[in-house]
């Protein structure tokens, strides 16, 4: 099997007739996740699942929310590296602030792989960044994460390091207990990195949102989204399993 090149005319196409191609674009997606149950033949779900999220259709969020709640093995089937490559701008693109308690449920379910767990954590910073929630409420989401002694240390070390990237310093006191009980992976963040937060926080006055602050953005533009996808590099760049884009029917 190989990928055709990027359909950027065809997306263009679905741009100018948008209204008409919503609904069956929800239908591709939710034929994407029946495959992923019962392996079935479904094209397109990548461009299904971007432009749904460029066009900002709520409808699509619960469909988003089905993939994200499958097992690991059938998520990572429909989404492959779109898990930790987009899936958090694309969750933002489309919930509102209502749509919080429902994402939380997803954030807080240890039964889940972290990495689904974790887009839901940058789609609710992509949220706040783009004034879709308020800080206090990403800050109950972070505080209630960090509180779990019992949570996964992974997880734990991507909570900590979204404190560096919003400049979450009502927190740094209770990372540090958590780095003292080695309950937080230290190959994704190190304590380091808070004293040095600390520092700059005590000769500046105060601690800005983080310079990584500038990668948490919605979908406003499939083409520019999907270009740089390793798939569409070459024409014949060949898929696989677990690749982010589903086989041609």
């Amino acid at each position: 099997m190989f990928t055709p090149p990027l359909a950027r005319k065809e997306i263009r196409c679905i741009r100018e007739n948008r209204a008409q191609a919503i609904p069956e674009l929800l239908n591709i997606l939710a034929r994407s996740i029946a495959q992923a149950k019962g392996f079935s033949d479904e094209a397109y779900g990548l461009y299904a699942l971007y432009l749904l999220a460029e066009f900002k259709v709520p409808e699509a969020l619960e469909l988003y929310i089905r993939i994200l709640e499958l097992d690991e093995e059938r998520c990572d089937f429909i989404l492959g590296d779109v898990l930790t490559e987009g899936m958090d701008a694309i969750v933002a693109s489309v919930a509102t602030q209502d749509d919080t308690p429902r994402l939380v449920q997803i954030l807080e379910n240890k039964g889940l792989d972290v990495f689904q767990r974790l887009s839901v954590l940058r789609g609710l910073v992509i949220m706040y960044v783009t004034d879709t929630i308020a800080r206090p409420e990403l800050l109950q989401c972070i505080g209630s994460l960090l509180s779990r002694e019992d949570e996964c240390e992974e997880l734990l070390a991507f909570v900590a390091s979204t404190c560096l990237d919003i400049g979450a310093v009502e927190y740094f006191p209770r990372i540090r207990e958590l780095f003292a009980m080695d309950k937080i992976e230290r190959r994704i963040v190190g304590v380091d990195e808070f004293d040095e937060a600390s520092l700059k926080m005590h000769k500046n006055g105060k601690l800005a949102r983080g310079e990584r602050i500038s990668e948490y953005t919605v979908i406003t533009d499939t083409i520019a989204a999907l270009r740089g996808f390793a798939c569409f590099r070459s024409e014949k760049a060949e898929w696989a399993p677990g690749s982010p884009m589903l086989p041609p029917s």
